[in-house]
């Protein structure tokens, strides 16, 4: 399954949206702070370890954390979200080592009787 971030990323927000809708649980953001977490390890299990899920399941999963650390302690977002920032260009820098598997691209497109060998 490729790139399933944005199907799990709408399956979090919309299970958050139902919970806080029906007023099943007094403190959704709890669910929030869990749907997040959760999302991003999905995105690593199901998509696997690459340039791509490097940045984008840990990312979730500080978000998670900020939402935590706001709610919990009280931090506020003027701090959170500048920590935010530095956490993607840490893992975007990350996403570029070489040690990193490329993300998996669709198939080329090939017309019909194209040879493999161009030569």
């Amino acid at each position: 399954m490729r790139n399933a971030l944005v199907p799990i990323a709408l399956i979090v927000i919309g299970a958050g949206w139902l919970v806080n809708s029906l007023n099943v649980a007094p403190a959704v953001s709890w669910i929030v702070v869990f749907g997040l977490v959760c999302a991003g390890i999905g995105v690593l299990l199901v998509d696997g370890w690459n340039k791509r899920t490097i940045v984008s399941g840990p990312l979730l999963i500080l978000g998670g954390a900020a939402v935590f650390a706001n709610q919990q302690y009280g931090l506020g977002w003027g701090i959170l979200l500048p920590l935010l920032m530095m956490g993607l260009g840490l893992l975007m820098l990350l996403a570029r080592m070489e040690a990193v598997p490329d993300a998996p691209g669709p198939e080329p497109m090939r017309l019909p009787g194209q040879d493999d060998d161009p030569a």
